[in-house]
Parts: structure tokens; C-alpha cells; sequence
């Protein structure tokens, strides 16, 4: 990779090594202050952007991330619903919603 602060080139090892994670908490509607608990699960490569075995609450989904410095981006798409999410530590914070339905809610995830 680039590391455009220092204009230098990085090195990555590439490897197979999965690392698998689990976040806790919960996901609140804006319109009704109505909150449901929620688990959120995948595995990634060190070096890989893509999120795989993504579950949100039992239900498989798609994920990527990207870097921001100490955080990820990470961006899902479960059952026709977006997530936008940054995970800094090991806490995910965000905002969440459905096209069709015109509404966004927030989520807040805690790393297990």
C-alpha cells in the first residue's frame, strides 16, 4: 500500500489469517425512539478490505471497510438495509436505513 503522509510504499505480508470479530448493542428507529438489541459478526483479512461470514443478528450480509486513520468505514448491506458505520477501537457507531421507506435510524455496537 501507499502511505501518502510520508510518500512512501509499505510492504504488506500477504497471509491467509482470518481474524473474526463480534460486536453487541443496539439499533434505534430516529422517527420512534424504538431500540432492538443487535449482534453484528464477520471475519476479515489483515490486508483485505471485504467483510466475510457477515452476520447482523442471524442474517448474512454483504461488508467492506475502508481506513481513516485510527478508524475503519465499514459499509453493510442486510435485507435491503444500509448500514454506515465507523469502528474505532472497540466501538461501531452509525446511522442505518432502508431507499424505500425513506428512514434512518442509529446504531451503537460495542467489540465482545
Amino acid at each position: 500500500g501507499i502511505n501518502a503522509e510520508y510518500g512512501t510504499t509499505t510492504h504488506i505480508k500477504h497471509t491467509n489469517e482470518m481474524t473474526h470479530r463480534r460486536f453487541e448493542g443496539t439499533m434505534t428507529r430516529s422517527s420512534t425512539g424504538e431500540s432492538e438489541k443487535i449482534s453484528l459478526e464477520f471475519t476479515y483479512h489483515a490486508y483485505d478490505r471485504g467483510l466475510t461470514n457477515l452476520t447482523l443478528s442471524g442474517h448474512k450480509g454483504l461488508g467492506t471497510s475502508m481506513s481513516f486513520g485510527d478508524s475503519w468505514g465499514v459499509g453493510l448491506l442486510v435485507n435491503n438495509y444500509w448500514y454506515a458505520l465507523k469502528w474505532t477501537g472497540d466501538d461501531m457507531v452509525g446511522e442505518y436505513g432502508r431507499p424505500e421507506e425513506s428512514f434512518r435510524g442509529t446504531i451503537n455496537l460495542k467489540q465482545q
